[in-house]
This record gives structure tokens, C-alpha cells and sequence, in this order.
């Protein structure tokens, strides 16, 4: 089973938990660099081009499926109003 999670990932075709990995690694990276906060624009224009978010509408799907799963896990707080992601600092590599 391992063997075909790998293959798949590397394929790129993920499951969700693959994907919102990838987008935690991308937050504590700029965490790692005193970042600690910003927009969905960005954080898009960080993986639009990683296999796993290949096609539909991303910026949609990061601000209805992904950052309420990663508030929920206090990885981050997302301002609607602002539409900037606020990272937890413990996120810090």
C-alpha cells in the first residue's frame, strides 16, 4: 500500500491530506523567514504549479476547503476581509 501512495503521489494524483501537507510546508517555509503573514495570492501562486493542484478553480478551493481544515488544526487564522492568511509562528523550521 505504501509502494502505491508513493507511486501516486509522485504521479501526482493525491488525496486531500497529501495536499494540505503541501500547503503546510509552504507556510512553515515562509514562517521560517519571519513571514507570518500573507495573502491567498500568494499562497496560490506558491503551488499552482506543484502536480497535486493541477486544474479547477485553486484560489476557490483554498479559501473554502483548505484553510478552514488548517484553522481547525491552528496552523493558521485566515481574515475573509483582508483575505490574508495569518501563520502560526510555530510553524517556524
Amino acid at each position: 500500500m505504501q509502494a502505491y501512495s508513493a507511486a501516486a503521489d509522485s504521479a501526482g494524483y493525491t488525496g486531500e491530506i497529501t495536499e494540505l501537507q503541501k500547503i503546510v510546508a509552504v507556510l512553515a517555509k515562509a514562517a521560517g523567514k519571519n513571514q507570518l503573514k500573507i495573502d491567498v495570492r500568494k499562497l496560490r501562486d506558491s503551488i499552482k504549479n506543484m502536480p497535486q493542484f493541477m486544474g479547477g478553480d485553486l484560489t476557490r478551493k483554498i479559501k473554502e476547503d483548505y484553510l478552514p481544515k488548517l484553522e481547525a488544526h491552528a496552523f493558521c487564522v485566515y481574515d475573509k476581509k483582508t483575505n490574508e492568511i495569518f501563520i502560526n509562528p510555530y510553524l517556524k523550521e
